[in-house]
């Protein structure tokens, strides 16, 4: 096939939308053209900027500021391709399916009404810790109290907490 590279005028900018067609020739003959030509419009990939364990999973939040963008695909590696997790219209997406205990990598990729952009693939890493389950809280014969929990996968030791009243702040106890 053919092919033509733009390589002219400082290259493509984002936000712009472009509208190619091609006419042949041999000589002084011409072909006609497709008037309605192939639209594109040039998404660089999201800035990825955050991903951390939350209540929930892990929450990977991106910026992109393209004009032209009207929803974003989220992705998680496994192994060497790239596992779509879902679609959102938001820069932020929370992974309710995160593997606890490794390193989860993300990446984003942007779309237009009319193509797919481009994406990081490097993504961005976290390692998944999931908040320990707690057990009912008991009272030793000194009525101290006795916290304890599941281990969380990954885990290499854990962080009490505790608060007094519903309005206070946690503190950290040990």
């Amino acid at each position: 096939l053919p092919l033509f590279v733009n390589h002219g005028e400082g290259g493509i900018t984002q936000d712009w939308n472009y509208t190619y067609t091609v006419k042949a020739y041999s000589g002084n003959h011409l072909s006609s053209r497709n008037m309605n030509g192939i639209d594109f419009d040039y998404i660089p990939a999201p800035t990825l900027t955050k991903a951390s364990a939350v209540l929930e999973g892990v929450q990977i939040e991106w910026k992109c500021d393209n004009t032209n963008v009207i929803k974003y695909n989220v992705y998680r590696k496994n192994g060497a391709s790239w596992l779509y997790l879902g679609n959102t219209t938001e820069k932020t997406f929370i992974d309710t399916n995160a593997v606890p205990g490794v390193n989860n990598t993300y990446t984003v990729k942007a779309y237009s009404d009319i193509n797919a952009g481009a994406y990081n693939n490097t993504g961005i890493t976290v390692k998944y810790l999931a908040a320990p389950k707690l057990e009912p809280l008991t009272f030793d014969s000194n009525y101290r109290s006795i916290v304890k929990w599941e281990k969380s996968a990954g885990a290499t030791g854990y962080k009490i907490y505790r608060k007094i009243n519903d309005a206070s702040s946690w503190y950290l106890v040990t």
